[in-house]
C-alpha cells in the first residue's frame, strides 16, 4: 500500500573462500585467478548479485572473470555453491558467514557498491490484517532494525 514501504536493514556483502588461507586481499586474490569458479547471485534479479558485480567492476576484474563466474538464483544458492565446493569463492551475505573462520571471508566496504536495502511494505491484501501491521511495526522499532543490519 502507498506510504508503507521502508528500509528496515542494509545488507553487507562478503567474499568467502573456505579453502583459501585468507581472502583479505579481495580484488588482488581474484586477479590471480587461481580458482575455477566464482559464484555470485544473478545481478539482474538479486540485490547481492548486483552489488557483487559492482565490486568486481570497481576492482576491474569483471570482464576478465566472465568465464569463471557461475550465477545462482539468489544469495542463498551462492552460499550453497561455495559450501558444497562447487565454487571455490563467492559473494554472499555477511549474515551467512558470521561465526565462520574470519580468515575465510572478507566484508566488502559499503563504498564499493550501492546499498543493499532490505525493504518492507504492506500489501493491499494485508491492509486489514492486524498481524501484518504488527509485524511492520516490529520491523520499524529500533531493536529489530539494529539486529538485522548485517543481513
Amino acid at each position: 500500500m502507498a506510504g508503507t514501504r521502508f528500509t528496515y536493514a542494509v545488507g553487507c556483502l562478503a567474499l568467502i573462500a573456505p579453502q583459501w588461507d585468507t581472502v583479505r586481499s579481495g580484488g588482488a586474490a581474484l586477479s590471480r585467478q587461481d580458482f575455477l569458479h566464482l559464484a555470485i547471485a544473478d545481478p539482474r534479479t538479486a540485490p547481492y548479485g548486483a552489488a557483487a558485480k559492482e565490486v568486481l567492476e570497481r576492482w576491474k576484474v569483471w570482464d576478465r572473470l566472465q568465464d569463471r563466474i557461475v550465477r545462482g538464483a539468489n544469495v542463498g544458492q551462492v552460499f550453497q555453491f561455495v559450501e558444497s565446493g562447487a565454487a571455490e569463492v563467492g559473494f554472499v551475505a555477511l549474515s551467512q558467514v558470521l561465526g565462520s573462520d574470519p580468515h575465510h571471508y572478507s566484508v566488502m566496504s559499503q563504498e564499493l557498491h550501492r546499498p543493499i536495502r532490505q525493504d518492507a511494505v504492506l500489501l493491499r491484501h494485508g491492509a486489514g490484517d492486524a498481524t501484518a501491521r504488527r509485524f511492520l511495526e516490529f520491523l520499524r522499532r529500533r531493536p529489530a532494525a539494529s539486529s538485522t543490519s548485517s543481513t
